[in-house]
């Protein structure tokens, strides 16, 4: 039976090799359990290495590695990464303030000497550092915050080799080049995931990996041809990444008061819009996301709703009767269930946006909570149960609660829809 345990102590490696303690950095990477090896760059500013293999122990001291390479102990640091058991690769970034590397394979051995990689990015040597990161055994990735303090990247693929140069990632945030580090790790084939201490001291982070796209379906539903109507936008909700989505309604190509409306998010949204006025009118609906690994595309619907005129209509020979309705209240503020009843309504109505409107409003802020719709029967007369939880209402200054319901059939009297008469039910919150 075995069990894990720190050593008792630190102890030093084997070897006469002295470094300094106040510049100078160690890398470390393993490449397969067996195995350890360390990088520094060394008082003559070369890149030096020891080992460690299971069963034989620590190399007997440092040695240099293999080229005429040189670089600044005091300021330049290595970053090794393993990509397989088979691999390693350092890199660091040059005296020309370009990315460097080199590489052991085992069999072959290293490299003959360090080389620069493709493209014209340059960096500071003396502030910014390299993270490497290998997600699989074909890919090696790179990132480092640029001289415009973006976070920038390169890529290695086994039988492509090293794409043509670093490109910045995707965001508006930005770092201290000369203070702060990327840290980065893959915990799969297909993901990666970078962090940082941002400019705010929180720790920031960003990842790559599979996604779903972003889709953009939406639907319009109408009360009538004529005016007045209500017209009913309804987004669907979608997965993916999302940066916002928007809406707006225009008549005659003037942009509607109070229709422009920003989401950050892929929620879904429903919202009414009531016209009484006649003309063209134009809802158009956008979001902003990816669909694809090309980059942020936005999706665009369009809809177009013609309000007209109505016939005139014959001269009432009387007002019309507002319907009456009651309300029945059972359950708990949590649990709260209300049956309406009512009559006087028009007959025949379906269960439907063309049916008989029923109105919840909190009263004390008279904002319309919820908006349900019921039909009718051949007399009229309408039953409807309306169920929700009663917590979220607004309470007044003697700790009251109020709910108001009323019901339309559509009708109009004078310029306003005709309501039966509301209904009030007070709650202690």
């Amino acid at each position: 039976m075995t069990f894990q345990v720190w050593n008792p102590d630190s102890f030093p490696l084997p070897g006469q090799a002295v470094f300094d303690r106040e510049r100078q950095q160690i890398a470390a990477v393993s490449r397969a359990p067996a195995n350890l090896d360390l990088f520094v760059i060394g008082n003559d500013n070369r890149g030096w290495t020891t080992f460690w293999v299971d069963g034989i122990g620590w190399h007997s001291d440092w040695f240099p590695l293999p080229g005429a390479a040189v670089f600044d102990r005091e300021h330049q640091q290595i970053t090794a990464v393993s990509r397989a058991a088979a691999n390693l690769d350092l890199f660091v970034i040059g005296n020309d303030n370009r990315v460097w590397t080199t590489f052991w394979v085992d069999g072959i051995g290293w490299h003959s000497d360090w080389f620069p990689l493709p493209g014209g990015a340059v960096f500071d040597r003396e502030h910014q550092q390299i993270a490497a990161v290998s997600r699989a055994a074909a890919n090696l990735d790179l990132f480092v915050i640029g001289n415009d303090d973006h976070v920038w990247s390169s890529f290695w693929v086994d039988g492509v080799g090293w794409h043509s140069d670093w490109f910045p990632l995707s965001g508006g945030a930005v770092f201290d080049r000369e203070r702060q580090q990327i840290a980065a790790v893959s915990r799969a084939a297909a993901n990666l995931d970078l962090f940082v201490i941002g400019n705010d001291n929180h720790v920031w982070s960003t990842f790559w990996g599979p996604r779903v796209p972003m889709t953009l379906d939406v639907r319009i539903d109408r009360t009538s041809t004529t005016v007045p109507l209500q017209v009913g936008l309804h987004i669907g909700a979608t997965d993916g990444i999302v940066t916002e989505t928007n809406w707006h309604a225009t008549k005659n190509g003037v942009l509607v008061p109070g229709t422009s409306e920003r989401v950050p998010a892929g929620v879904a949204l429903d919202r009414y819009l009531g016209i009484a006025d006649p003309g063209a009118y134009r809802i158009t609906v956008n979001r902003t996301g990816l669909t694809g690994p090309a980059g942020p595309t936005t999706l665009t619907r369009e809809f177009a709703i013609n309000a007209e005129v109505p016939s005139p209509p014959e001269p009432p020979v009387q007002p019309p009767v507002p319907p009456t309705i009651s309300v029945a209240f059972s359950g708990s503020m949590e649990h709260a269930r209300f049956q309406v009843t009512g009559h006087g309504f028009l007959s025949n109505r379906p269960d439907s946006i063309h049916g008989v409107a029923i109105r919840v409003v909190d009263a004390n802020i008279l904002i319309e909570t919820r908006r349900e719709f019921t039909g009718s029967s051949a007399t009229g007369t309408i039953d409807h149960v309306i169920e929700g939880d009663l917590r979220g209402l607004t309470l007044n200054a003697a700790g009251l609660a109020t709910v108001a319901i009323s019901a339309t059939d559509g009708r109009l009297n004078e310029s306003e829809f005709l309501w039966s008469n509301t209904v009030r039910r007070d709650f202690r919150g």
